[in-house]
């Protein structure tokens, strides 16, 4: 019998826990995921929505929402945004309208039309006005209408409210 209690690979208790989205569902989330995703996806709902999902860290969150996202209708373009890793308001509102106009910019056609360019222009003016200075106030929003910018999406216009960017126009006729 040997006393050696050095830990060698292969015979460890201990392991590590990732903090990686779960790629199966071991948590039965599935009747979750349908249900949100069909209130989502459904011509009914009106918007804007909002869902919270609260949970401990391990508990599932980030898997729920990577199956309610895979589960989407195809022409439905989601923004992933992780708001943890920003620790200044101002930090965290230009990150996440960054995000969002990095997402519409990746939505638009690649091979630019008159009105994709167009919008092309108008995304990055709206880029470029998030790192100005300015009074904060209510100038509408962006609307695009998806039907006549890219080809083979079936939903009709996209609204997202950036009232309080400077300069906010519409992307559409």
């Amino acid at each position: 019998m040997s006393d050696d209690k050095t830990i060698k690979p292969g015979n460890s208790p201990a392991y590590i826990l990732d903090d990686l989205p779960a790629l199966e569902d071991a948590l039965d989330f599935n009747p979750y995921v349908e249900t949100l995703a069909g209130i989502i996806a459904s011509p009914s709902t009106r918007t804007p929505l909002t869902v919270g999902l609260f949970g401990t860290w391990g508990s599932g969150k980030t898997s729920l929402m990577k199956m309610v996202q895979k589960k989407l209708p195809e022409d439905f373009h989601t923004v992933w945004f992780d708001p943890w890793k920003f620790e200044r308001e101002e930090t965290l509102w230009r990150a996440l309208l960054l995000q969002v106009l990095n997402e519409l910019r990746k939505a638009l056609p690649t091979d630019p039309s008159d009105d994709s360019g167009k919008a092309r222009d108008e995304l990055t003016d709206l880029e470029t006005a998030l790192y100005r200075t300015v009074e904060r106030e209510e100038a509408g929003g962006i609307q695009i209408d998806w039907s006549k910018m890219a080809s083979g999406l079936s939903k009709g216009a996209l609204t997202v409210g950036l009232s309080f960017i400077p300069g906010g126009s519409i992307l559409s006729d």
